[in-house]
Formats: structure tokens, sequence, C-alpha cells
């Protein structure tokens, strides 16, 4: 008789001689069990309720977490009486994959619950609804934060207080996207590259436009009516040089507004439209070239001089009036080629399938009817219009992504629904009228409609959220702007500083998913970006022109978020390093290994260097793990933490601290030596965790719900599914198309 494989693994145990089992009963559980088990970890328990079909998401959690420590060498602990060699050690680790394997079948994955907005998603959808900047009427409360990242639906509850600031902004929007007075066509203004002023020495301007080089900008000065959204439009081309197409960017004073991939030549400039807030009264608008290149060994017939040019830029604005009247005539448009059906109700449902991202349905119609009814007789159709706005902005299934639980439907995400999934996830905003159509067509039940919908999204823009969203959240840099170092130690850095940092590392996580680079990119890329501020704390060279300018890493510096100041200075502390903070990021964000929280009443190493008595950070770290209590995390937390000594609390190379020689080395529990960051990269290239650690965020981001033990096998399915290098959109696609994503989950 086949002996079921959850009682496989105590089976073996209670003595038919499997090798796997016996070398897990002798490695681990001959130490694991009983009343006092080792380290408060009863794995002899752990089986019996697996055997029991009792097995739980703790138990689950405890075998991976088991798995893990004896792969990294730090089970039995190195101080044992008797260690395993390979052979035992793989031997164990296969019996906890049978275990693992048979707590899968038990534990039932839990889908997400319904998911309010959070801030910044409700931002963007009301800015690609109305082109509004919600920021322009008020601030929402700060999300709480589950699982690393601020849109997991678990803790995105919705306070009273915070309902009645959606009505408030509810009114305001619905008043300023539809205005009662009937505004023209926007005015538009027309500046002519030869008209601008191009940075000294970077570009020059000539007869028909501006020419820039080295890194150059030309910049304008424009009167706006009002502050509003205006469309800018700018035709450029360029000398194509190099492995890429010439790149530029948008500036409005210093701040950078908009990036965008110029591909036409500079004899036959092509346009590019994007639309954006902007200020009233005299704005600096200037166009930025971003990539320069030159390479004097170029082949004969080749291009070597990457250049771009400018023949004009257009600006054309305030939107918001003209919305309204987009909006009325797109509606107009819907009634009359709808087969039968009234005006109003047409009406309706173009703004309900629009705001609501879902089809109408008669009850839909029925309240917001109810609605128009109780305004006064003789109400203007820009009343009628704001009422129904209003109304469907504070509606449950705006403010809260409920997604169809129909049984009967099958398991799969009703079309609309994984259209909503997918816009918020790779646009933090909802889905856009392309995305919505292809719903309706049924193109989104296929794996090549998913793929084309997930290209074109990819390529839009609004994609940048990854960046913005995403990759700050994961590397813990988010709230860099609140990680103030000590001002008596590092008086040059101020929260502008704190920005570029920040944008620092924003920009180089998107070039990587533009360009379709691997994923490995993050860990040694030989480019950054880095401004003027940046350029003079990293002791670099400072760029020509405003804004972030890509450029070669310094190699002594190295590539890659591991050398970015953000990331050092988000993990330091406000007067030293931490190499326990530096450790624990690397573990958690870059390995999914993180180690537990400390013990209560756990000593702490002093900040100031006056309490350290002479000693080095690294010694201070040694007299700590003396502990028994703190050794078994500290072991590798701290030796992945004294790799980044060569670099002080906010991310500059260093070879002395508090007077003592720098000692960047750390030895691993299973003996490898660690030779500074560039040894930490060589853990991380390569290393199937790193894949694994990223794509278990993503998918934490992508779903709303934290990455449960239950979905570990999902998870391990997702990793064969990757080749052994894979880029950033390979690792989207797949996530889009996994179960988590796709299907509805258990009730």
């Amino acid at each position: 008789m086949m002996v079921p494989l959850i009682t496989t693994i105590v089976l073996a145990l209670a003595g038919d001689g499997a090798p796997a089992a016996q070398a897990l009963e002798t490695w681990c559980i001959e130490c694991h069990q009983g009343v006092k088990p080792k380290g408060k970890f009863n794995l002899h328990g752990v089986l019996e309720r697996l055997n029991a079909s009792q097995s739980t998401a703790a138990d689950r959690s405890l075998l991976r977490k088991a798995l893990r420590r004896l792969a990294d060498s730090e089970m039995p602990p190195p101080d044992a009486e008797h260690i395993p060699n390979a052979q035992e050690r793989s031997l164990s680790a296969q019996a906890l994959r049978i275990a693992i394997a048979g707590a899968n079948r038990i534990i039932v994955p839990k889908s997400a619950p319904p998911r309010r907005l959070n801030r910044a998603e409700y931002a963007n959808t009301i800015r690609d609804l109305f082109g509004i900047d919600v920021s322009e009427f008020s601030s929402l409360p700060p999300d709480d934060v589950g699982a690393g990242f601020d849109n997991v639906g678990a803790v995105l509850s919705l306070a009273p207080t915070a309902l009645e600031k959606y009505f408030e902004l509810a009114e305001a929007i619905s008043a300023r996207a539809c205005p009662e007075s009937t505004a023209s066509v926007p005015a538009a203004i027309t500046i002519n590259g030869k008209a601008m002023t191009v940075t000294e020495r970077a570009g020059q301007v000539l007869e028909d436009g501006a020419l820039l080089w080295s890194s150059g900008e030309a910049r304008c000065t424009v009167q706006l009516p009002r502050a509003g959204t205006y469309a800018i439009s700018i035709r450029a081309g360029g000398d194509q040089a190099g492995p890429e197409p010439v790149r530029m960017g948008v500036l409005a004073g210093k701040k950078r507004i908009a990036d965008f991939t110029v591909t036409a030549d500079k004899r036959s400039p092509g346009e590019h439209r994007m639309e954006r807030m902007l200020n009233e009264g005299a704005q600096s608008i200037a166009i930025t070239f971003d990539n320069d290149y030159y390479n004097k060994d170029a082949a004969a017939g080749t291009t070597a001089d990457r250049n771009a040019f400018i023949l004009s830029m257009t600006i054309e604005g305030p939107l918001e009036p003209f919305r309204a009247q987009a909006w009325r005539s797109s509606m107009e448009a819907f009634a009359a080629s709808a087969n039968g059906m009234n005006a109003p109700l047409a009406e309706q449902h173009w703004l309900i399938e629009r705001i609501l991202r879902r089809p109408a349905t008669d009850t839909d119609c029925i309240l917001l009817n109810s609605i128009v009814q109780s305004l006064p007789d003789g109400s203007s159709k820009e009343t009628k219009m704001r009422a129904m706005i209003e109304a469907l902005l504070v509606h449950p299934e705006f403010l809260f992504r409920i997604e169809d639980r129909d049984e009967s439907a099958g398991p799969e995400l009703a079309p609309h629904a994984l259209a909503t999934r997918l816009a918020y996830f790779l646009w933090a905003s909802c889905p856009d009228e392309a995305l919505a159509s292809a719903a309706t067509r049924g193109e989104l039940s296929s794996s090549s409609g998913r793929a084309a919908a997930v290209d074109r999204l990819l390529m839009d823009p609004r994609s940048s959220s990854l960046a913005e969203r995403f990759a700050t959240q994961w590397l813990a840099i988010d709230g860099l702007g609140n990680k103030m170092p000590d001002a008596s130690q590092f008086p040059d850095v101020n929260a502008a500083l704190l920005r570029s940092m920040r944008t620092e590392t924003v920009m180089f996580f998107e070039s990587v998913l533009r360009e379709h680079r691997s994923a490995e990119t993050l860990i040694d890329a030989d480019y950054t970006f880095i401004d003027a501020r940046l350029a003079k704390h990293y002791g670099m060279a400072v760029p020509v022109g405003d804004g972030m300018h890509r450029v070669r890493i310094d190699p002594q510096r190295g590539g890659g978020i591991l050398a970015h100041a953000s990331v050092l200075t988000a993990t330091s502390n406000p007067t030293r390093t931490s190499p326990v903070k530096r450790g624990k990021w690397v573990l958690q964000a870059l390995l999914d290994a993180a180690p537990p929280p400390p013990p209560p009443g756990t000593a702490q190493i002093p900040d100031r260097v006056e309490d350290r008595a002479g000693k080095s950070i690294r010694e201070l770290m040694e007299i700590h793990r003396a502990d028994p209590n703190c050794a078994a995390c500290h072991r590798s937390m701290d030796e992945l933490g004294f790799a980044f000594e060569a670099f002080d609390p906010v991310g500059i190379l260093r070879d002395r601290a508090d007077g003592i020689a720098v000692n960047a080395t750390g030895t691993l529990p299973d003996g490898s030596v660690l030779q500074g960051v560039d040894g930490v990269r060589a853990k991380l290239k390569g290393n199937a965790g790193f894949t694994r650690s990223l794509v278990k965020h993503l998918m934490v981001y992508a779903t709303g719900c934290a990455q449960e033990d239950s979905r570990d096998d999902e998870l391990d399915e997702l990793m064969e599914s990757l080749a052994s290098n894979p880029t950033l959109s390979d690792i989207v696609h797949a996530i889009v198309e996994s179960p988590s994503f796709r299907l509805r989950g258990a009730q």
C-alpha cells in the first residue's frame, strides 16, 4: 500500500532505516525534542503534528527556517561536539524537504482581503482619471505597513476621520473636474530650440534648434496663467551612437518631472508628449541630455558621438476645464453609439466603468439616478455630472479593490478584476481605457493576451511606480528623508542630499527595468546616476548642468545598490555605522533570510565615541555576541555587516573609523571570507537566494498579501520557470502568470 507523503518522514523515524530520516534524527531531533528542546524548537513535535495532519503555518515556517540554517551551516552550531559531514548534512536537508512538502498539502493559502487604495494609489488614480493633483487640496493620513509594503490589504483599514477626508476630496475633485463655466481650448506656447539658453560648453544654438552634448541642457522661461495640468510636447532627435538611444529629461526649476527616450535622427525629429502639474507664473523649464557618449575608436562609417537635438517645445494648458469638455464629449459619443440606450444612462455607464473599474450594473444606475433626481429642478448638466462623480469617488468599490468572489465563475479572477490587479501592480494606478477594453474583449484570459498587456504597461512612463513604490520599500529607503544623520559629524548632509540619494536608487532601478537588464545588474552595475550635490558627496567629478546624470562608477567604490549612499545611510545609526543593521538588511532584503527580532533587554552598542572605551565596532560586537542568546543570529548578520565598514554612516569611503584602521572583512559560518563589499557582491552574484528574495518581495507587492509559508512551493515553481539570470521584466511576467496573481484564492 502506498504510504501517504505526510506520514513518510515520521514512519521513517520510527525505524524503517531510511538514511535521510536517520540523519535528521541524529543531527537535529536529538537536540530539538522533549520538554526543553534546544533553541525552544521542538522539531519532533512539529513532525508529530504533521503526521496527524494538524500542521500549521507556524510549523511550516519552523521547518523552512531549520532547512535554511542547516544549508547555511548555522546548525549544528560550529562549537558542537560533533559536526555532520557534507553527505550527512545533505541527507538531513532531504528529510526536511519531505516534511515541508507534506505540510504544503495541509495548509491552504489565503486570498488577499479587499484592499483600500493607499495614498499613492489614490493620488495616481485621481491624476489618471481627471488630471488633478490631489496634494493641491489636502493630504491623506499615512498608511500602515505590512510585510514591508504599504499596499498590503491586511493593514489598509479605513478610520472614520479618513472617511471624512475622502468626502471632502470627492467634492473638491468633482468641482475641479467639471467646472460650471465652459472654457475654451487651452492656449499653447511654442518655444523654438534656437530661442533656448544652452549650458555653456555643453551645447550650442543652431539656426533650426538647440544641439546638446556632454550632458548639457537647454532652458527657457514661460509665463503660465495658473497652476494646473499642462501638456508638454517636445520635438527632438539625435545623433545616435553607441549601444543605446538618446535619453533626455525635463526639469521644472530644479525638479525633474519627466524622462524620455529619443530614437529619431536629428534630421527628422519625433514628438514626445507628457502631462505634468506646473505652478502659476514664470516657470523655468529645461530639457536635459542624459547619456553622453563618445568613442574615438569607432569603426569607419559609424557614428562616434552621441548628441541630442531639440527642434521645439510646446506647452499647452491648463487642461482641467478642457478635460471636463473631453469628458462630456466622450460620454455624448458613447451615448450616440449605444443602441437604444438613452443618453443619461449611457453617461452613467461610462462614468461607472471608468471610476469603479468594472462593468456597470442596474444597481449602480439606480444609485446615480436617485442622486440626480434629488437635485433641484433645472440643475445644469455640469451640476449633475459633479454629483455623480462625487458619489462614485466615495463608493466602496472605488476606495477599495473588491474583487469578484462568485465561486460559480470558476477560480480565475474576473477580467476587469485582473485588469485592476495588473494596473495597480505596474502603475500603482487604475486601468486605462485600453486595458479595460482588453478585459472586456476577453484578451486577458490567455497567457499571450496577458503578456501583451504587461509589455504595454511596462513601456508606459507610469511603470516608474515600480521604482518609486516597490524598490524604495524593498530596499528600506522609502523613509530616508526622516533618517537625518548627526549634524555635528555630517554637516553637509541635508534634506536635499537625502533626496538626491533616494533619486539615485530610484533612477538606477528604473534603468535596469526599462533597459531589460538582468536582475543581477542591481548588484554589480558599472553605472549610476548622480547630480552635482551627490557627486560632491561621493568625491566624483561634478557633472555639467542641473539634474541627475548617468555616469560610470568609480571602480574603488563599486557599482550597484550595495554602494548607494541611500542604502548605506538608511542602514546606519545617526552617529556611527551599524554592522547589525547592514547585515540584517542583506539577509532580509537580498537573501530572504531575515533574522528574528532581538530578545527584550538586549544590550546596545554605545553610539558616542567617548562611550566605546577606544574599542572598534568589531571588538564591541564580538563582546556582544559572546552572549549565547545572541550568537546564533549575529554570526551571519555581523560578518556581512563588517564587510561594509569601508563606508561611513553616510556612504563615504574611509580607511579609518574613530582613529582605528578599518577592517572590512567578514567570515561567514561556512568559513568563507568576505573581502569588503566586493565579497558581498560575489556572494550575491549567481546566488539563487538573491533572485528568490527579489521575486518573493515583488510577489507580496503585486498581490497585496504577505507571502505565507504555504505559498513557498508556488514560489519554487516560479523560480524554476525563470532563466538562471532573469531580467526584471521576466520576473514581472512570471508573477502575472502565477496562481497567486491570477486566481481568487481560498475563501
